[in-house]
């Protein structure tokens, strides 16, 4: 056509690559899309695996640490710690959890006496309370703590010479996503 001017190109010029900018646009939605899904995957998978895994993880541990400073107790020379334990749960009504941390203790004091020789400053920071056991009703004590034996510790109570008591105290748990709270 006359009288258009057409604009001059030399020969070697490629023409503008508008596909590079397709494609880079292409690569950021897919690193969007790949960083979205992530998120989601983890949005639902770290609820439950913190819930079932790593809140129980964290009160075991603590639970431990409740079990070894009762275990390094300073009781009086008549008296003696059978066994120490911890455990993690509920321990009462609502939806919590709780370490309750104990120990069994055989010796020749009174409940008073006993009570009066562990009121010491660790003592009271574990708010220990000594209670008697009765060995016609000692059947818990093996569920609490297993190493008396598949009858519960009855026989170990009825048979051993002193008075028995056990000692208890219930504190704070490291985290609430623990399934055995709830």
């Amino acid at each position: 056509m006359p009288g258009t001017r057409r604009a001059h190109r030399p020969p070697n010029a490629r023409p503008v690559d508008s596909g590079r900018m397709r494609r880079g646009a292409k690569r950021a939605v897919k690193i969007t899309l790949a960083v979205v899904g992530v998120a989601v995957a983890l949005a639902f998978i770290l609820p439950p695996a913190t819930f079932l895994v790593f809140g129980p993880l964290a009160n075991n541990i603590k639970a431990h640490s409740v079990r070894s400073e009762i275990r390094h107790y300073e009781l009086p020379s008549d008296a003696e710690m059978v066994d120490a334990g911890s455990w993690v749960g509920n321990t009462g009504n609502g939806n919590h959890t709780e370490i309750v941390g104990g120990a069994i203790i055989r010796g020749d004091l009174t409940q008073a006496e006993l009570s009066a020789a562990l009121d010491s400053e660790a003592a009271r920071e574990f708010r220990i309370d000594p209670l008697p056991i009765d060995p016609e009703a000692a059947y818990w004590l093996g569920d609490l703590f297993p190493d008396l034996g598949a009858d519960g510790g009855r026989e170990l109570v009825a048979s051993a010479p002193g008075n028995w008591f056990f000692c208890h105290s219930t504190f704070q748990a490291f985290t609430q996503m623990d399934i055995r709270g709830h």
